[in-house]
């Protein structure tokens, strides 16, 4: 992606990526000598051996893909850069994605031109997204980049906050996991009559609770035993016993903003030497994705 005079590499904007260089340069500008008609422009980060090069056709689809720096169509213009018709440079970029099958578009965020990574934690389990970021001015926002179909196929259960200082911390969750299901807490109440059916009264209030247990912890094996770190599992009880909201993702492919509560550990099985523990909390629905 050609962007303010900078080369930056985009992997489906799940992982983005700078690219590699002993020597950082900037360009803002490519000549092209010598007598030649271009059709298309595509750079990437990579060898490729000259077999390969010459069965490149110029009939093919250029995509987007983890090694490009820079691909212009030059469609009905003579602009080679991807961000064409700003008159002003770029100063920020905006995330948005929607699932395959739709065109409603949810920004996840808007950044700074320097930020050369984006993390979409709030993807579920099972489907299919494609991404769109748009560069952005002080006045002007361009067409969007567009990624391929990205298929969510992550497995497990997942607690993911912030801590204080804003960075984000994940825990994935998925030995021996007990969940007993989602109880739904409603708002309604029953008032005694004096004719043959009662009356009844319903709120607003609809919300999920549960409890998950699960062994947590960086476990790992030295050959003889398994090791948990004890730092590990003090830091994620400090995590489950504060009031900040988290996001839970289940294995099926549930998300939901949430508070957590009720820590408690385990051994489990007292005959292990290293003691690997079973941590187990509740969970309670506080808010909209």
């Amino acid at each position: 992606m050609f962007l303010s005079g900078l080369f930056l590499g985009v992997s489906y904007f799940q992982n983005v990526v700078g690219i590699p260089s002993p020597v950082k340069k900037v360009y803002d500008s490519i000549q092209v000598f010598g007598g030649a008609t271009i059709d298309k422009l595509q750079i990437e980060n990579i060898e490729i051996d000259n077999e390969t090069l010459t069965n490149i056709a110029i009939s093919d689809r250029l995509i987007w893909n983890p090694t490009t720096i820079l691909l212009a169509e030059f469609e009905n213009n003579l602009i080679a850069g991807n961000v064409a018709n700003l008159d002003s440079p770029v100063t920020k970029w905006q995330i948005s994605r929607r699932e395959s099958n739709s065109s409603v578009l949810k920004i996840l965020g808007i950044v700074d031109v320097g930020v050369t990574e984006f993390v979409d934690y709030l993807c579920q389990a099972n489907k299919t997204y494609i991404y769109e970021v748009n560069a952005l001015t002080d006045t002007q926002i361009s067409e969007a980049f567009v990624s391929e179909e990205t298929n969510m196929s992550f497995y497990g259960w997942f607690l993911i906050g912030n801590d204080l200082d804003g960075s984000t911390y994940v825990y994935k969750m998925d030995l021996n996991v007990d969940f007993g299901g989602f109880q739904t807490e409603e708002d309604m109440t029953e008032y005694s009559t004096y004719i043959q059916y009662n009356a009844f009264a319903k709120g607003n209030r609809r919300f999920r609770r549960g409890t998950l247990t699960a062994i947590a912890g960086e476990i790992y094996s030295n050959g003889n035993s398994i090791l948990q770190s004890v730092d590990y599992i003090d830091e994620l009880q400090i995590r489950i016993q504060d009031i900040s909201t988290k996001t839970l993702k289940s294995r099926k492919g549930d998300i939901l903003k949430v508070k957590t509560k009720g820590f408690s550990v385990t051994p489990l099985n007292n005959g292990i030497e290293s003691q690997p523990y079973i941590v187990k909390f509740d969970f309670i629905e506080c808010e909209s994705v």
